[in-house]
């Protein structure tokens, strides 16, 4: 099977060394060296090093101590268990202070110990590769982990709008509204995030800039519907806008996967009302024209929402 762990037996004593295999092949895929040279060539020459190393110590050419000590200098990932006939505290934990994961002794007791070794290290190999993998991913997230405003503006009722429409005037007026929505957003130092349907997700530096666009967006409707749309309805935008931290990669772009903020400007955005711009306590804190806002009494995701409500 392809996930199968791949086991080096190295020992210059065929029967051991045809046992251990034989036993440790019902579970690991098994490769085989009569000493520590021919080990090394495998290694070095195999497309996929071995994930385990066992090895006799005493063997002709190169013993198992100087394979284990070439293996830890330039193969740190492969673990080595040493075998000995020697049944000494010193031999033992001389290879442990090596590197050696485990030492143990010939003849075998019982091969089922030699399993349990095995079967512990690889236990323990996943462990840390998964610590390993959490650090990493933590390490990148705080690394970029950056606090930014969303802004969500969608057109209320636009099917109706549309409903026997001349379809040229429709797209026209559409796409002059999708540019109309860019150019204000751009001009408050934001960027169009993505697009779905006619709601416009929208990215800014900071809230004042996302609050400036939104209170943009909503004075300049009016011009727009009288200057620039060519249909019987007027534009009419439901949009909300919510702070929060984000991971954002090196090329300035959002993870979606850990992005929280994100999906609550969506649902801020769903359940403002008509003609209403709605945004978050974290965004109501971190801007200087709160007082425009109104406390709604209402939550959305566990946060307040304010509606901006100019005197």
């Amino acid at each position: 099977m392809a996930d199968r762990r791949t086991i080096l037996v190295v020992d210059d004593d065929r029967p051991v060394r045809t046992l251990v295999a034989r036993f440790l092949g019902k579970t690991y895929d098994i490769r085989e060296a009569e000493d520590g040279e021919e080990a090394w060539a495998i290694i070095q020459s195999e497309d996929t090093a071995p994930d385990l190393v066992i090895t006799d110590i005493r063997m002709p050419r190169t013993d198992g101590v100087t394979l284990l000590a070439r293996i830890r200098e330039e193969y740190p990932d492969i673990g080595v268990v040493m075998m000995s006939g020697t049944d000494t505290v010193s031999a033992a934990v001389r290879t442990m202070r090596l590197g050696a994961v485990d030492y143990v002794v010939k003849p075998f007791p019982s091969l089922d110990e030699l399993a349990i070794i095995v079967e512990r290290y690889f236990e323990r190999q996943s462990v840390e590769h998964t610590l390993a993998e959490y650090v990493r991913l933590h390490r990148e997230m705080t690394t970029h982990l950056k606090v930014r405003t969303f802004l969500c503006v969608d057109v209320v009722g636009s099917g109706r709008m549309k409903d026997g429409q001349d379809p040229f005037l429709v797209q026209f007026s559409f796409a002059e509204y999708h540019r109309y929505v860019q150019t204000t957003v751009e001009s408050h130092n934001g960027a169009v995030h993505s697009t779905a349907g006619d709601g416009v997700m929208c990215l800014f530096p900071s809230a004042q800039d996302a609050v400036d666009a939104g209170i943009a967006l909503y004075g300049a409707l009016p011009d727009f519907n009288r200057e620039t749309n060519r249909l019987a309805a007027p534009f009419t935008l439901r949009g909300g806008a919510h702070t929060g931290p984000v991971v954002i990669d090196e090329a300035g772009r959002v993870s979606e996967m850990f992005s929280a903020a994100l999906d609550i400007t969506g649902h801020l955005q769903k359940q403002a009302e008509p003609d209403r711009f709605e945004i978050s306590h974290e965004t109501w804190n971190a801007i200087s024209n709160a007082d425009c806002f109104a406390a709604t009494g209402r939550e959305v995701d566990g946060v307040d929402v304010y509606r901006y409500s100019p005197e």
